[in-house]
């Protein structure tokens, strides 16, 4: 049986995960507006569509190649980003390991609750 002291740590500790979890549910449920997704693709796709127009005086031979260089990092950048708006899917490359955490949480609530049970006895 637990003493007043350790059920009130027990209890801030479940109070702030509680709140954690309503962090991450915030996070999920706040779209990015899209507003924002069709204006940067727009703008990517206008600067990569003009970008080989204006390298034709300096490297007409060329301009071709340079516009590829620039655009796979404009184009990486643009699919980050549609990555990181679902930051708990698990289909992303950089999805978060959310069973490992969830594991390492249980399993540290039950060693807490062992090591004081043990040492009561």
């Amino acid at each position: 049986k637990l003493d007043t002291l350790v059920f009130i740590q027990f209890e801030k500790q479940r109070a702030l995960l509680i709140d954690n979890i309503g962090g991450c549910e915030r996070i999920l449920k706040t779209p990015m507006p899209l507003v924002y997704a069709i204006k940067t693709r727009r703008f990517i796709l206008l600067y990569l569509l003009l970008l080989p127009f204006s390298l034709i005086d300096l490297a007409s031979s060329m301009s071709a190649i340079i516009a590829m260089i620039v655009a796979y990092p404009l184009l990486s950048i643009d699919r980050i980003g549609l990555e990181l708006q679902n930051p708990f899917a698990q289909k992303n490359l950089s999805h978060l390991p959310l069973e490992t955490i969830c594991q390492g949480i249980k399993n540290n609530g039950k060693n807490m609750l062992a090591i004081y049970t043990g040492c009561k006895s």
